[in-house]
């Protein structure tokens, strides 16, 4: 019984998404495998992609980026539903976000999860549109001014405003919900 290593394209996105731990398996980037020093001896001037355990991936996710990825078997009254879900998610300011999906087996479950968790991962490779105390406008409301007080690691933007009466009101919004910068 090993560990299961994750796939090629898994790897790809891990890589895309920050992860720079070291293993001991690397993919070149026509998807074939190669240990750690062939790959730190070579001379072939080509990408390397690092192929770390479900498990270490899992831990990067969870430790790092604060996302939660797990599967469980369920059983139905309906045996065509029965099988491994993957879940993962994060909570952002009380609000849990949960995607899910069914496999046959346990490890093309949490593959899928890893995957889909590692796309929630906004590249922070641009400066951000709206930065920490910025005033802006939302779309759907535009007589309520908001100030900017954190973006979440989705790139959402977490702002806060205060009423007449000095009650404070928290939203989460995504770039497209704002229309401009006050």
């Amino acid at each position: 019984m090993t560990d299961q290593l994750i796939s090629f394209e898994t790897a790809k996105l891990a890589e895309e998404k920050g992860f720079n731990i070291p293993c001991p398996l690397y993919f070149r980037e026509n998807g074939s495998t190669t240990t750690e020093t062939a790959m730190k001896t070579s001379l072939e001037g080509i990408d390397y992609y690092a192929q770390p355990t479900q498990s270490l991936l899992q831990k990067w996710l969870r430790e790092v980026h604060d996302i939660h990825v797990y599967v469980n078997y369920y059983s139905f009254a309906v045996r065509e539903s029965n099988g491994y879900y993957y879940h993962f998610g994060k909570s952002v300011r009380n609000v849990q976000l949960m995607y899910y999906g069914k496999y046959n087996t346990y490890e093309e479950a949490l593959e899928i999860g890893l995957q889909g968790a590692l796309k929630l991962i906004k590249t922070m490779k641009r400066e951000e549109l709206y930065k920490k105390g910025d005033l802006v406008i939302h779309k759907s409301n535009p007589d309520i001014i908001w100030v900017v007080c954190a973006i979440n690691g989705f790139g959402n933007y977490i702002c806060t405003n205060v009423n007449k009466k000095g009650e404070a009101s928290n939203a989460t919004f995504i770039e497209e919900e704002i229309t401009f910068k006050i």
